[in-house]
């Protein structure tokens, strides 16, 4: 109905919990389209959505602003869901509440990481572009959102005009890690716990 073919490629690392995720665009139709790759992953109830912000700086050696923080008519920044640190954007998922949250962001390497129990689901995305005016929604490369059945782990590629027979790919990498405990919602505790999972 729409033209446009969608396929993903799931690839397995030889041993460990990496997983290559190849999200495929393809315009089936006659027209050309403008269109950007958008990756939603679905996480259960009652875990915590973490997101990292680009690297911070000082007052004044960084006077430019480094990324937007976009909201949404629905959007609540005084929702107790939500927790800004420095570094981190930080959403729990709340079973018993219903209200929508949905906030995006910009990051040339993005990431979204979910703690549920002591489970740690990474995913990671390397912007193609590195502005965001190349993206959708303001210039959003990750977005969350959640509800009272879920919340949502999203990253979006940069938009992209297709002719005919032409394609688009967007590629995640995703991680999964046992037995991580997160004590501290500061800074220093994130830190600890994702930089080692993160490679940094």
């Amino acid at each position: 109905l729409t033209g446009l073919e969608k396929s993903i490629t799931v690839r397995m690392a030889p041993s460990g919990s990496a997983v290559e995720v190849s999200h495929r665009i393809r315009n089936a139709g006659s027209q050309t389209v403008e269109l950007a790759p958008w990756a939603l992953t679905i996480m259960a109830q009652a875990g915590v959505g973490i997101h990292g912000f680009p690297p911070r700086g000082t007052h004044p050696e960084m006077l430019a602003p480094t990324h937007p923080l976009v909201m949404w008519a629905f959007s609540d920044l005084s929702d107790p869901r939500w927790k800004f640190t420095k570094k981190y954007l930080i959403l729990r998922q709340d079973p018993a509440n219903a209200v929508p949250q949905k906030l995006g962001t910009f990051n040339p390497d993005t990431w979204g990481a979910y703690l549920l129990g002591t489970d740690l689901f990474i995913k990671r995305y390397r912007a193609t572009a590195d502005s965001p005016a190349a993206f959708a929604d303001y210039g959003c490369t990750f977005e969350t959102f959640t509800n009272a059945e879920m919340l949502e782990l999203e990253t979006l590629g940069p938009l992209a005009k297709l002719a005919p027979g032409d394609s688009v790919t967007h590629v995640e990498n995703w991680t999964l890690h046992r037995n991580v405990a997160i004590t501290q919602w500061d800074d220093a505790g994130l830190d600890k716990v994702l930089l080692p999972l993160l490679g940094r």
